[in-house]
Formats: structure tokens, C-alpha cells, sequence
């Protein structure tokens, strides 16, 4: 089994995982957060995605 191979497998494995948990909950609720700090000295601006 070559390393293309095993990446392969694994991608598919999640896919299908996070697909199996899908309900109108994690669909509502299920998301990314944005933080946004800013230096009140120079103005800027730092933002920050967190899952």
C-alpha cells in the first residue's frame, strides 16, 4: 500500500465519519468562531478562526 494510498483512506474514513454525526443540531449549532482584538495604541486589528 503506497502513502498516496494510505492519505486516501483516512480522507475517506473521515468523510464518511463526519457525515454519519450530520443532524439539524450540528447543522444549527456546528461552526466556526471569529475573534477580532484590537490595539487601541496602533488600531490593529487581529482576527483569529478557531473551529
Amino acid at each position: 500500500m503506497t502513502s498516496q494510498n494510505i492519505i486516501s483512506s483516512i480522507l475517506n474514513l473521515k468523510k464518511r465519519k463526519s457525515l454519519q454525526y450530520r443532524s439539524i443540531i450540528s447543522d444549527i449549532f456546528d461552526g466556526k468562531i471569529l475573534s477580532s482584538v484590537q490595539c487601541l495604541t496602533c488600531d490593529t486589528i487581529s482576527t483569529t478562526r478557531e473551529a
